[in-house]
């Protein structure tokens, strides 16, 4: 989810991690969240890799992804 040079070293990987995680918070439904850890933005990338990521983590489960629902409408 980070970019090599987001992860260089710990504090580098950590801080580009809150940054993506207040943006994916700025983008949720629930605005109410106001305070963010470094943990909970780890956390909230994990997340987001595992939902994009879910067909290979799951291979018996067929879920399809989006663009592929997209394509057979």
């Amino acid at each position: 989810m980070l970019l090599s040079r987001q992860r260089r070293n710990g504090s580098d990987a950590k801080k580009a991690a809150m940054t993506s995680a207040r943006n994916s918070i700025a983008h949720a439904a629930d605005k109410r969240a106001k305070s963010l850890t470094d943990d909970t933005a780890e956390a909230i990338l994990i997340g987001e890799w595992a939902l994009i990521n879910v067909a290979e983590l799951f291979p018996t489960m067929n879920i399809r992804k989006e663009s592929d629902n997209d394509e057979s409408a």
